[in-house]
């Protein structure tokens, strides 16, 4: 079963943000920390004034939610989308989607930081919960940069400075032990699929396509501008991917039906030589902490890949 729709909704609000991702030769992280200001601008330019930790924040981005239980601030945590699940903060309570939530649930948590969405499309919410007077940190978030910057940002706001620039740090030197240098022609293609139908794919500099590169490979549709596209069957039978890897809900490694049951599908190398991947859609679809998860599982295809006859 493919991941839910909700989980393809955090990547279509994402492909707004720009950038490319930070490798081993990137500026140091106290020359981009905001702690040396006291002050945050969000994915909207707005500016937030980070003079007095925040204790009590409402986060509707999951890969932000995941940020703040990184640098030890699940306690600060007083309200999630239903679609963050990890253990640190199963007791705080959920306001509902991510870009659809019960306003009110959020009003009775009594926040003093609301992190939201920047795209154009959440901005209605963002203009709400400022009506109401309640700060809001709007982000973007689509590569990696974009991890770094909100991990710094955060960490000022919420008075967890040096938690910040170590959890940067962290990830960085992660991302550098499984980093491949590959000539161009060596690499291996991976077609990463967000949905089947219509099949929407990795375009060129969101955060998984940075990660595909990183181990080694090169998406397969990493020529097209637009982050997030959606392709047909037959261009990627046109382009034969040499990995085909899926994000799913339920990640149990098996083939799923409209690919083990689809004569075109199957005749495609990468089905019929096995390397077709299921994998965990929270690990894989945000740009969060856990990029390091997914650059360590990715590598293990690509590199296979590379060395198989």
């Amino acid at each position: 079963m493919i991941s839910r729709p909700a989980c393809f909704a955090l990547l279509a609000l994402a492909w707004v943000a720009g950038g490319c991702a930070m490798d081993s030769s990137a500026e140091d992280v106290s020359s981009q920390d905001p702690s040396v200001s006291g002050t945050v601008v969000d994915g909207r330019g707005v500016s937030l004034s980070a003079a007095v930790p925040r204790e009590r924040v409402v986060s509707l981005v999951p890969s932000l939610t995941e940020i703040v239980v990184a640098l030890g601030g699940a306690s600060q945590l007083v309200g999630r989308t239903r679609f963050d699940e990890h253990p640190a903060i199963s007791d705080v309570p959920s306001v509902g989607g991510t870009v659809n939530p019960d306003v009110e649930a959020i009003l009775d948590t009594r926040p003093d930081l609301v992190i939201t969405w920047a795209d154009a499309d959440a901005r209605a919410l963002s203009d709400r919960f400022e009506s109401f007077g309640l700060p809001v940190y709007a982000a973007r978030a689509r590569a990696i940069e974009d991890f770094e910057r909100h991990a710094l940002a955060l960490g000022t706001l919420l008075g967890r400075s040096d938690a910040s620039k170590a959890l940067v740090e962290h990830v960085r030197a992660r991302l550098d032990e499984v980093r491949v240098e590959v000539p161009e022609e060596e690499r291996p293609s991976v077609l990463f699929v967000v949905w089947p139908r219509p099949l929407i794919t990795t375009g060129r500099g969101t955060f998984v396509d940075e990660l595909i590169r990183t181990v080694g490979g090169r998406g397969a549709f990493d020529d097209l501008e637009d982050p997030w596209p959606t392709v047909s069957l037959e261009a990627v039978l046109d382009r034969s991917p040499d990995v085909v890897v899926i994000a799913s809900e339920h990640a149990e490694g098996l083939v799923p039906d409209w690919i083990e049951q689809d004569p075109v599908w199957r005749t495609l190398d990468a089905v019929r030589l096995g390397r077709v991947h299921l994998v965990d859609a929270d690990v894989f679809n945000r740009p969060g902490p856990r990029m390091v998860d997914a650059a360590f599982e990715l590598a293990g295809y690509v590199r296979a890949a590379r060395e198989e006859p």
